[in-house]
């Protein structure tokens, strides 16, 4: 996903994500750290979501997308990555 949001970025392309990683909250905010442009979910999660991304700055969500990529596994990706968007808990995402 990095490598394709770089290439977008490069290219003036937009870069999006649809389903279920774009319905995550978090993922959400990690997708948008590494430079995806937009996100389509579904209508029953976009509230979370949106409370997700208005609440964090642009520096947290691509603090915890660093942090992600930096993970040896996708356990310790998402436990990284949630370190970074702790404000989510405050909210219940």
């Amino acid at each position: 996903m990095h490598q394709v949001a770089n290439a977008g970025e490069r290219s003036n392309c937009p870069v999006g994500v649809c389903g279920e990683a774009a319905s995550d909250p978090a993922l959400a905010a990690v997708l948008i750290g590494l430079g995806v442009t937009s996100l389509s979910c579904n209508v029953s999660t976009i509230q979370d979501v949106a409370q997700a991304i208005t609440s964090l700055t642009f520096v947290e969500m691509r603090d915890a997308a660093i942090a992600a990529l930096e993970a040896s596994n996708a356990a310790e990706a998402k436990l990284l990555a949630r370190k970074h968007l702790h404000k989510l808990a405050s909210l219940g995402l």
